[in-house]
């Protein structure tokens, strides 16, 4: 997902990613966040999913490269949602 601008001048300390999802079916499901920077993907830490709807937050305290969080990064980077199993 392209999400909206931060203000240029901002001093970034983290970036936490959201994942609101559930399973909908017998086996075993797992997800992780994904951060896409450059046109290279970096996923997350892999969880496994719940049967009823629970949030599952990722903090990053640097960038996925890695490096000092600026707002010029979050402002190019992509976040979203990898299906792993």
């Amino acid at each position: 997902y392209v999400c909206g601008d931060i203000d240029g001048s901002a001093t970034v300390y983290a970036v936490q990613t959201n994942l609101y999802a559930r399973k909908d079916d017998a086996g075993t499901r797992q997800i992780a966040p994904l951060i896409r920077q450059g046109g290279t993907d970096y996923p997350g830490t892999t969880v496994t999913m719940a049967s009823s709807y629970t949030y599952y937050s990722q903090l990053y305290d640097q960038d996925p490269t890695p490096a000092a969080w600026t707002a010029a990064h979050v402002n190019a980077d992509e976040f979203g949602i990898k299906e792993i199993a």
